[in-house]
């Protein structure tokens, strides 16, 4: 099976401090360590990489910050977005920071 791919797009509300959204994005980039498989015992999130928006493009639609998170299997993804509980916490934390959340998925080379 081939690895899955999830992307998530965040604009932050207009009150969140530099700081805030600094904290937040350390903590969305640190589930790749916190998020252990409860029947493996082990970390299960390949990759994590992040960085704030920096298009010249102008298509961003207020869309600042980007995470990319990269899964064995689509068992795994739907472990951490549907039930793992360090991710749903985290969720739960921060959504009242922000103001769009936009999320694609993807398997490399299938377009079908």
């Amino acid at each position: 099976m081939k690895p899955v791919t999830h992307i998530v797009l965040l604009q932050f509300t207009p009150e969140v401090t530099e700081t805030d959204r600094q904290e937040v994005a350390i903590k969305i980039q640190g589930l790749k360590d916190d998020c252990v498989h409860p029947q493996t015992g082990k970390r299960y999130m390949l990759s994590m990489k992040a960085g704030m928006d920096m298009s010249i493009e102008g298509s961003q639609r207020d869309i600042t910050h980007a995470f990319v998170s990269k899964f064995s299997t689509t068992d795994d993804r739907d472990y951490f977005v549907q039930e793992d509980l360090v991710h749903m916490a985290l969720v739960k934390a921060v959504k009242s920071k922000l103001r769009k959340v936009q999320v694609v998925d993807f398997i490399e080379g299938d377009f079908i």
